[in-house]
Formats: C-alpha cells, sequence, structure tokens
C-alpha cells in the first residue's frame, strides 16, 4: 500500500476505468464528475492510495488562499475495498500533510446524500449553508468551544443572525476570550454578525465577511486564530 500525492496519468487512467465500470454496472455515477476534471488531476491537489499496483481510492481537493481551508471536491474508493478502511487512511494521510501546511479545517458536501453516514464516521459534522446541499465539516485542530453561561463575560466574540430580531444582547453563541489558547472555527456566512469585545469595550461589530479581525477569505466559516 502506498499513498501517492505526484499521481500520475497512469494512476488517473486507473481511477477512471474502475469508475467508469461501475457506472456501467448501475452503481453511483462518481465517473461524470472525475471525468469532468480528469485534464487538472494529475497536476496538483489529488492524492491517492496503491494496492498492488492500482490506484483504487482517491481525494481531490481544494485550498483557500490562506491555505486554512481544505474543500474536497471529489472522493471515492474502489467497490471492493469499501468498508476496509483505505479510504479512511488516504484522508488521514491528507490531513496530516495539510495541517504541516496550517490548514485547520476540512469540508465537503455530501453527494449522493447517503455518504453523509461515511464522513460521519470520521467525525465530520454537518452544517447548514443555506443551500439545499448537505454540507459536512471537520476541523483539523482542537477548538475553543462556545460558552454555555447566559451571562456575557468581560472579553468575548460573539456570533448571531443578523437578520430578524436584533440579538446584540442575546447573541446565539459566545466564546469566552479570557485566553485564546485555541482558535475559534464555526460555520457561519455573511448573513451573520460578529462582536468582538474586550474588557468591557466593544473592538469591532460588523457582518462576518467584512470582519477585520477573522482573517480568511471564507464565506462558510469565521476562522479567529488570533486577535
Amino acid at each position: 500500500m502506498e499513498i501517492i500525492f505526484d499521481a500520475n496519468k497512469r494512476h488517473v487512467n486507473q481511477i477512471k476505468n474502475w469508475l467508469h465500470d461501475e457506472k456501467m454496472q448501475g452503481e453511483v455515477d462518481y465517473y461524470s464528475s472525475f471525468y469532468g476534471q480528469i485534464h487538472i488531476l494529475a497536476k496538483n491537489n489529488f492524492v491517492c492510495l496503491v494496492v498492488d499496483g492500482e490506484a483504487i481510492s482517491y481525494i481531490n481537493y481544494q485550498l483557500s488562499s490562506d491555505r486554512q481551508e481544505c474543500l474536497i471536491e471529489l472522493a471515492c474508493t474502489k467497490k471492493e475495498y469499501r468498508g476496509k478502511g483505505y479510504g479512511k487512511i488516504l484522508l488521514n494521510t491528507l490531513i496530516e500533510e495539510l495541517k504541516l501546511k496550517g490548514c485547520v479545517l476540512m469540508y465537503l458536501y455530501c453527494s449522493p446524500a447517503s455518504s453523509q453516514k461515511v464522513w460521519r464516521k470520521m467525525d465530520f459534522q454537518k452544517f447548514n449553508s443555506g443551500d439545499s446541499k448537505i454540507w459536512m465539516y471537520k476541523p483539523l485542530v482542537d477548538i475553543l468551544k462556545p460558552t454555555k453561561k447566559k451571562d456575557l463575560p468581560k472579553s468575548y466574540i460573539a456570533l448571531w443572525k443578523s437578520e430578524g430580531v436584533n440579538k446584540i444582547e442575546h447573541p446565539d453563541f459566545v466564546w469566552n476570550l479570557a485566553s485564546l489558547k485555541k482558535p475559534i472555527i464555526y460555520p457561519a456566512d455573511d448573513r451573520w454578525k460578529l462582536k468582538y469585545v474586550k474588557d468591557g469595550v466593544t473592538i469591532s461589530e460588523r457582518e462576518v465577511y467584512y470582519s477585520s479581525f477573522a482573517k480568511t477569505d471564507s464565506l462558510k466559516f469565521i476562522i479567529i486564530q488570533s486577535l
């Protein structure tokens, strides 16, 4: 067994062939999506697992411009190798490689929808992004979790939906910033608002996308590692 980060055309063609065979046999059609990107798969952001000379599992992914986030675009394991842990080995190897580059988050949307049970076994969580797709994400590092206390701490970051009732006094989520030893990672988009308060003084309050202290180009997550 070998993990290949610099896959060549032979690996790509092997995958293309068994995906096509599975499609012809009435299995889920992963072939069409794969074939649509075949011209770029062997160049970068593509990793595969090889057993006995054959590429039997693969992941195609994209990194955000700041390399903090990884979007899994395509992933599949050959039918006869499923349920044997090969996909998990490939994913975990990729995660360790991406963490060395500063990546802290991985996410994807489930197609077909039934695949979410597979990703859930690998610690992905479902989140609502405002569209009809089933999105799931997985922090790659330990994160600071929201406090469950009702009283607002002296220093905190608050997150709430900007639509409907104003929730400045009662936000949906609050992170206690007594010490930011772990990053804050949470699904959100530009319909949400953030408020940063330090020692009782409001430092910033604005929509997520325009936040100066959430340094990421993502529209789906806030990622705050320093203030």
